[in-house]
């Protein structure tokens, strides 16, 4: 059986000029509290303390806020206002909140404003707002056990009727209880690997001669990593939950084992293996908490990390999450995730429109039946193999915990099988043999979006210059199309490529050219149409504005006149457009009002 890996394209674009940096960015709110006891006690037998002793850590890299690029949101997806707690009643908040012992996040926000934080991510609350909301809540009593620093949020644990009051307070934006209920499910077998054919599908061995990642850092937000697997250390290892960081699901080490394991002559190696990695601990007894993942994404942010890989997603969106991801993502890091699987959905981060949405395809490079569609689809990667009958043809080969001990693990220096386990043991996912823990689990978008955060890291090291928009441009335009036009709701803009990626050259953005008068008549209704060059089309959302802030139609021509309101002796009209792979292109005339102007034929 031969993988019918995709035909390396011919075509090549002109590179697209990246977005400038924003002037607006603010840094984020600095410092954590810590109870005066020093430690506090989350998720039971659980405590969270101040950053200290993580393993092989370097000393933070903080990104300077006015410094990064403002990427817009290319595409619309889950928002911050898709919480489920934006519309919930107090009574049924403040049940919420009971029922989870009073571990809520709370958002601050300057008092009158709508939100702390917007939808693009860019911070809105004021320091002082956020210093003033800190010191309330602490003075009603609220334990604080995280207070992050790139959003103004804090977790907290408050008694449950003061859900009423914080809801009503000025500085406060949503209050949103953390859910326990949560399960990572982490069951699966191995079996014998013989090639590693889902590096091959995404041209990851003939990218290495041009990058293999060094340069860049990844930060891998999941269930922590092995400490002792030898493919993966030395690595940084922050445990948001307190502990060391150790892996007891194996998740994490599996994930971070298809990124950067070794390329040392055992087992299998990782497809961006020179690439940094900081693996931030997001769970505690197979429970995901939103707070946890918003602690990865906020000191993975704090250590300047290039992209944030995020394995895992559940069914409800939160506020403090889509924001973390929003403003990590404005500041400049690409964010990666899987989007799930036995679900119909993408799952929530992955929904986000400034998130990287991945789901799974076979050896065949067909869709997995469990894994969701959506229209937030972005792209596709190997996950495991639909048909896992003929034993290491078509699973895929990963790092698994060294504590686990299966006769169909590999030994150490042995490419696979009858080893015995113990040791470094890199294993093979076969989803159909649920009896085992620890090693493989049920799905693949999680392995899917671990390629995916390769492939970005060896076009990142290729080109240091490139800033998620550039990436994620190049990603859509260079992947292998899957079911037909692109994009779709299953495999999105198609199966990643990595060499493809790197040597795509793209063409300009789209180039508008308006056609109309450009004097009227104050109280004339004229017609104005717009022509597109160069760009990639089909092209979508074609949308007129006046002053840059009031839309006045769509499509690619517009009958109007003078706006409502205008003061002055002449307005802007403009028109954007945006290309298939998710760059806009825009034009702007002025139109002069004139009583002497010739009439307009409409």
């Amino acid at each position: 059986m031969h993988l019918p890996i995709p035909p390396k394209r011919q075509e090549h674009l002109e590179e697209t000029p990246a977005p400038s940096a924003r002037p607006d960015a603010r840094r984020p709110h600095a410092g954590r509290c810590i109870a005066a006891c020093g430690v506090l006690a989350l998720l039971m037998s659980c405590d969270w303390v101040e950053r200290a002793n993580p393993v092989e850590s370097a000393a933070p890299v903080v990104i300077a806020a006015t410094g990064a690029p403002g990427l817009p949101v290319s595409e619309e997806g889950t928002t911050r206002w898709d919480s489920p707690w934006w519309g919930a009643s107090d009574e049924q908040l403040e049940s919420a909140v009971e029922a989870v012992g009073g571990r809520v996040s709370i958002g601050f926000k300057d008092p009158g404003a709508e939100a702390g934080v917007d939808t693009r991510g860019r911070l809105l609350a004021s320091s002082s707002s956020v210093e003033d909301g800190l010191a309330m809540l602490v003075g009603r009593g609220a334990r604080i056990t995280y207070e992050y620093r790139i959003v103004p949020a804090v977790s907290a644990v408050i008694d449950p009727p003061e859900v009423r009051y914080l809801r009503a307070h000025p500085l406060v934006d949503y209050v949103e209880p953390v859910p326990t209920d949560y399960t990572l499910y982490s069951d699966g077998s191995w079996v014998v690997a013989d090639s590693m054919w889902a590096a091959e599908a995404i041209q990851a061995p003939l990218a290495w001669d041009s990058a293999t990642g060094t340069g860049v850092t990844i930060g891998v937000v999941d269930s922590g990593i092995d400490l002792d697997h030898s493919d993966l250390s030395p690595l940084s290892v922050y445990d948001c939950t307190g502990g060391s960081g150790q892996d007891t699901l194996g998740h994490g080490t599996e994930v971070t084992g298809m990124i950067a394991a070794a390329a040392n002559g055992t087992g299998m190696t990782g497809a961006a293996y020179g690439a940094g990695i900081r693996v931030y601990r997001a769970y505690e007894n197979k429970i995901l908490d939103f707070d946890l993942i918003a602690c990865g994404v906020d000191e993975a942010r704090m250590d300047g990390v290039d992209i944030i890989n995020i394995s895992l997603g559940r069914s409800d969106a939160n506020s403090l999450t889509a924001d973390a991801i929003s403003t990590a993502y404005d500041q400049g890091i690409l964010i990666v995730a899987a989007a799930g699987n036995g679900h119909e959905y993408v799952a929530f981060p992955a929904s986000m429109g400034n998130v990287v949405a991945v789901t799974a395809v076979d050896k065949s490079l067909q869709h997995l039946p469990d894994s969701p569609t959506g229209h937030q689809m972005e792209l596709a990667a190997p996950g495991v193999a639909a048909d896992t009958t003929a034993a290491g043809t078509d699973s895929i080969l990963t790092t698994c915990l060294t504590t686990y001990n299966d006769p169909y693990c590999a030994a150490p220096g042995s490419s696979g099988g009858g080893g015995g386990g113990g040791g470094d043991v890199d294993c093979v996912i076969d989803p159909e043999d649920s009896e085992k823990e620890n090693c493989g689990y049920r799905g693949s978008s999680s392995i899917a979006a671990a390629l995916v955060s390769s492939v970005a890291a060896l076009m990142k090291s290729h080109d240091p210059t490139l800033n998620p928009y550039g990436i994620r441009t190049r990603l859509r335009a260079s992947a292998y199309p899957l079911g037909g036009s692109t994009p779709n709701d299953t495999y999105g803009y198609g199966l990643v490529q990595a060499l493809d990626a790197i040597e795509i050259d793209l063409p300009p953005v789209p180039q508008i050219t308006i056609s109309g008068p450009t004097s009227i008549q104050p109280e004339a209704t004229c017609l104005w149409t717009a022509q597109i060059t160069d760009g990639m089309s089909p092209y979508s959302d074609p949308t007129w504005y006046v002053h840059s802030t009031t839309q006045v139609g769509t499509g690619y021509s517009y009958t109007g006149g003078e706006p409502g309101g205008n003061t002055g002796p002449d307005f802007k009209l403009i028109f954007e457009v945006t290309d298939q792979i998710g760059r806009t292109g825009s034009e702007e005339i002025t139109i002069d009002l004139d009583e002497g102007a010739p009439p307009c034929l409409v």
